[in-house]
């Protein structure tokens, strides 16, 4: 599970990157701007769902 916060920081900076070069869905209804939160809000769960099943799995170690 290692990568999961991997993935989730790198499509955080995809995203600036896909903001930064006004790179949109559609022009009128899904900008660049609509565009960059949705990439931002699916890495910030990557992130948080990796780090709470790491968090998770040192906990079950350090029982052991």
């Amino acid at each position: 599970m290692v990568i999961m916060p991997v993935i989730g920081l790198l499509l955080t900076f995809a995203a600036a990157v896909v903001q930064q070069i006004r790179l949109g869905l559609h022009p009128t209804y899904f900008n660049h701007n609509a565009t960059y939160h949705l990439m931002q809000a699916v890495g910030i769960w990557f992130i948080f769902v990796g780090v709470k099943h790491l968090v998770r799995f040192e906990g079950e170690n350090a029982n052991a």
